[in-house]
C-alpha cells in the first residue's frame, strides 16, 4: 500500500521575479495564495531564491518561528537580531526570530546572482539565534544527517548527492512524524513517487522512506519535524 502524501510540482510554484529578486514559492506567500499549497505541517515556508549582485531583501517573520538558508550558489550575508553573518554553499545557516522580527539577506558579489533556498518552520520557542552547519559532497555520499534531533530545533536535516540508481533508506524518528522531501537537482523515486528538480513530497504516517536517485548528481534535502 502506498505512504499518505502529498507532491508539490515545481511548474506549480507561485513565482515573483524584479530586477533584483526571482523567487518561486512551494507553499502560499506574500500575493500567492492558492487554496491546494497551504503550509505542510509546521513548515510555512519553502522558497527557492535568486539574488542580484549588490542586492539586499528584507523579510518580516509574521510569527515566532526558525528559517533555515541553504545556498545552491554563491555566498549570502544573513542579519538577524543583531548578528551579521555569512553563509556559503555546504554550509546551512539556522535563524530563529520572533514574530515580526527582521530579517536581512544581501549579495555582495559585484556581478553575479546567487541562489539558495529558503525554509520557514512555526515554533514558538524560537529565540533570536544564528548557527551554521557543515557538510561536503566531496567527502559525503548518500544522506548526510546535517542536523540531527536535538532539543533546540524541531526537526532533523538530511541532505545528499547521489549516483543515478542509488538507493537509500531513512527512518523517522517517530513514526507519526511528517517528512518533507525537496528535490534540489536531479531526479528521485521516493515512495513510488517520481519526483523532478525541485519538486517536493510531504509524507506522514509512515515508518520509513525509500529513495532512488534515477540520475547521477542527485541531491536531495529531506526535513523530518519531530
Amino acid at each position: 500500500m502506498q505512504s499518505h502524501g502529498k507532491i508539490f510540482l515545481a511548474d506549480d510554484r507561485g513565482t515573483f521575479e524584479d530586477a533584483s529578486e526571482r523567487r518561486y514559492s512551494t507553499f502560499n506567500y506574500g500575493e500567492y495564495q492558492n487554496q491546494y499549497k497551504s503550509p505542510f505541517g509546521s513548515i510555512y515556508l519553502l522558497n527557492d531564491e535568486l539574488l542580484a549582485a549588490n542586492s539586499s531583501k528584507q523579510i518580516k517573520a509574521d510569527k515566532d518561528s526558525i528559517h533555515i538558508i541553504i545556498p545552491l550558489r554563491g555566498e549570502l550575508a544573513v542579519s538577524n537580531a543583531g548578528t551579521d553573518s555569512t553563509v556559503d554553499v555546504e554550509e546551512i545557516a539556522i535563524l530563529g526570530a520572533w514574530e515580526n522580527e527582521i530579517l536581512t539577506f544581501s549579495n555582495t558579489y559585484e556581478a553575479d546572482w546567487v541562489s539558495f533556498i529558503h525554509l520557514g518552520i512555526k515554533y514558538q520557542n524560537a529565540m533570536p539565534m544564528f548557527s551554521k552547519h557543515h557538510f561536503n559532497f566531496s567527502v559525503d555520499r548518500g544522506l548526510v544527517a546535517v542536523i540531527e534531533e536535538a532539543v533546540d530545533y524541531p526537526f532533523s536535516l538530511n541532505i545528499g548527492l547521489f549516483k543515478g540508481r542509488e538507493e537509500a533508506q531513512y527512518e523517522l524518528k517517530s513514526p507519526c512524524g511528517k517528512v518533507l522531501c525537496f528535490v534540489i537537482s536531479g531526479a528521485f523515486e521516493i515512495e513510488g513517487r517520481l519526483l523532478h528538480e525541485r519538486d517536493s513530497l510531504g509524507l506522514w504516517d509512515l515508518e520509513k522512506v525509500e529513495i532512488e536517485a534515477l540520475s547521477n548528481h542527485a541531491i536531495l534535502m529531506l526535513l523530518e519535524l519531530n
